[in-house]
Parts: structure tokens; C-alpha cells; sequence
């Protein structure tokens, strides 16, 4: 509003202004962003632990207002092995025709909830899946089956 009000009075160099002090605030945020996104999934075998980032997890109306999935890109969960209990395969599509997009997903389920890591490629899911699935039988001493949904019973 002073903006409009002082009108013809501001400098010729007032927009430069506000894009390098838009630019110094938003850094820091933009450097947790790329140091949370950039570790990927990591699997810990000897602490026992995966980690991953914790974007789009909620979608309550809540959550979207409050800008909390825009802000959960910063973050990462980390969970431990022993706590997962079921391992699931999904696809899903979207957009039509020649923009048709095919997305994968590894569903995990336990005593923390159930998350859902989201890849783009099939092989990449299944190779994770994989990783997870020896991991999980060296930790918890259980052969799961070959099913490609797993079960790890207690």
C-alpha cells in the first residue's frame, strides 16, 4: 500500500531491491530444502534405520493452509527397521494421452503409521523394495514371502 501511496518518489532501482532481499531470505530455506531432497532414501543397516524426506505426507485441508506440506520438503523422517511390518507395491497414472504419467510407489506400514516413497521409475521401486526386504530379514531373522506385497509377521 506505501508502495502505491509514495508512487513516482521511490529510486528507479527499487525492484533490484526487493528480488536480492527476497533472494537472502529465501537461502536458507532453499539450502534445507536441497540437503533434505538430496540424501534420498537412506538405509542404515548397522543403526537399523531408513530415512527419507518428509514432503507431501499430509493432505488434511489443515495441513495445505497451513503451509505445512510446503514447508515438510525440509524435513526428513527417519524409522526403524524393526518397526516396519508390511512392504506394498502400487502404480498410479495420470494425465491423458500423450502426457500420461506413471508413478511408483513402496508402501510401508507398521507401529509408525504407514508412509509411501514415490519413485519414477518401476525398477528403481523394485530395486529399493529389494534392498529393504534382505535388510529386513538379516535384522529381523524372518523369511518373508515371495509375494511381491511382504508381510513381516511379529
Amino acid at each position: 500500500l506505501m508502495v502505491l501511496l509514495i508512487g513516482d518518489r521511490l529510486p528507479p532501482s527499487w525492484p533490484g531491491f526487493w528480488i536480492v532481499l527476497c533472494l537472502l531470505l529465501a537461502t536458507p530455506f532453499g539450502l534445507k530444502v536441497w540437503r533434505s531432497q538430496s540424501a534420498g532414501i537412506f538405509l542404515d543397516p548397522q543403526q537399523g534405520t531408513l530415512s527419507f524426506s518428509a514432503d507431501d505426507l499430509e493432505n488434511s485441508l489443515h495441513d495445505i493452509l497451513s503451509l505445512r506440506r510446503f514447508f515438510d520438503h525440509a524435513r526428513r523422517i527417519s524409522i526403524t527397521l524393526h518397526d516396519i511390518e508390511r512392504l506394498d507395491n502400487d502404480t498410479f497414472s495420470s494425465g491423458k494421452g500423450q502426457f500420461r504419467k506413471r508413478r511408483f510407489a513402496l508402501n510401508l506400514s507398521g507401529d509408525f503409521g504407514s508412509y509411501q516413497l514415490m519413485f519414477s521409475h518401476k525398477q528403481k521401486r523394485d530395486e529399493c523394495r529389494t534392498l529393504l526386504t534382505q535388510v529386513l530379514r538379516r535384522a529381523k531373522g524372518i523369511a518373508p514371502s515371495r509375494d511381491s506385497n511382504i508381510s513381516f509377521p511379529y
